[in-house]
């Protein structure tokens, strides 16, 4: 069983105190600071914002969740990622998916395949970037992704390997993901290809995910891999915990339709007294094997770049307060569980 490690997601900051911001996340304890990738969203580069974050930290590693490979070359992915690993003082993530927002590809110009076809891109995708870490030359001839003659992305061996993280819903995309990632991102279904509640928390129960984890198990065991090497991740869109809860989640639950006693059985949020937060948090390791948490900072997402049209958390409204929030949530839940 991996023990608990919790990372912050952002996808814009403030220019004039960017860095100041990241540093803050490190005495806060997240272990990695990671960024979205969406066309369709107002955000900073992810690959400009990790490389960035990177040359700041001195404890934190960097990551995505996750880069479109429909939309960026594996190469370009590859070299990334093992630039970003050899600077970053907690390594490189890389947090690569098939690619599930028609929305980006049609922003792009870029045909949104069906699900078949992006999975199997996908595939090829990680089979080139593990061989362009690994070899001095690369040549790969797939349907959808070929390198001729590519010499390694860095000198041989690599100062620093990244850890590759494959998110993924469904039992085709999370059997490759057992296959070939160290960290396995599970995420609720997203069938229609749209963002929507309620059917996110009814997509990420206790019982859901662990069905799901256990088809990222039985394709490392298809793999000859041992699948208790693998680490289960998922993001947590809601937090809300404090000695009273109730008021938060009553806000949640009119800003998303979810209940609260659906939000205590779904993945993806996480309220009520920091005692019980803790304590599901240790359920759903135990149930599910979930022991990794991407941690949204609403005060500088884009999701809510200015607190707007969000629950009213502890602390009060807006980044100021947020960031007290924040600074509470770390001293009741992730220091008290990293490591543990």
């Amino acid at each position: 069983m991996h023990p608990f490690r919790f990372a912050v997601q952002v996808s814009e900051l403030d220019f004039d105190t960017w860095r100041e911001r990241v540093r803050w996340y490190e005495e806060l304890g997240f272990s990695v600071i990671s960024t979205p990738d969406h066309y369709l969203m107002q955000q900073w580069d992810p690959v400009a914002l990790q490389a960035a974050v990177a040359a700041e930290t001195t404890l934190a590693g960097v990551g995505s969740t996750v880069l479109n490979v429909g939309l960026r070359q594996p190469i370009d992915l590859a070299r990334m990622s093992a630039t970003v690993a050899a600077i970053a003082a907690g390594g490189c993530e890389l947090g690569i998916g098939a690619g599930w927002m028609s929305d980006d590809y049609d922003i792009a110009g870029t045909p949104f395949d069906d699900p078949r076809t992006r999975l199997a891109r996908l595939n090829e995708s990680v089979e080139v970037i593990k061989r362009l870490w690994s070899q001095e030359s690369t040549t790969f001839s797939g349907k959808y992704v070929s390198v001729q003659d590519a010499p390694a992305v860095l000198p041989l061996p690599l100062p620093a390997r990244p850890k590759l993280l494959l998110g993924g819903t469904m039992r085709h995309a999370l059997g490759i993901a057992g296959r070939h990632a160290d960290i396995v991102s599970v995420f609720p279904s997203v069938a229609s290809g749209k963002i929507g509640w309620p059917g996110w928390a009814a997509g990420s129960t206790v019982e859901r995910t662990a069905k799901q984890t256990e088809w990222a198990r039985e394709g490392a065991r298809q793999a000859g891999r041992d699948p208790q090497d693998l680490e289960f991740s998922t993001q947590v869109t809601f937090t809300g915990v404090a000695p009273d809860p109730a008021p938060v989640q009553e806000q949640v639950a009119l800003a998303t339709g979810v209940s609260p006693s659906a939000q205590d059985d779904s993945t993806i949020f996480l309220t009520g007294t920091p005692a019980q937060a803790r304590e599901r948090l240790q359920r759903r390791r135990e149930v599910t094997g979930l022991s990794y948490f991407v941690v949204f900072d609403l005060a500088n997402n884009y999701a809510n770049p200015d607190g707007a049209g969000l629950p009213t958390l502890p602390g009060g409204s807006g980044p100021a307060g947020y960031d007290e929030y924040m600074e509470a949530f770390s001293e009741a839940v992730i220091q008290p569980l990293t490591g543990q």
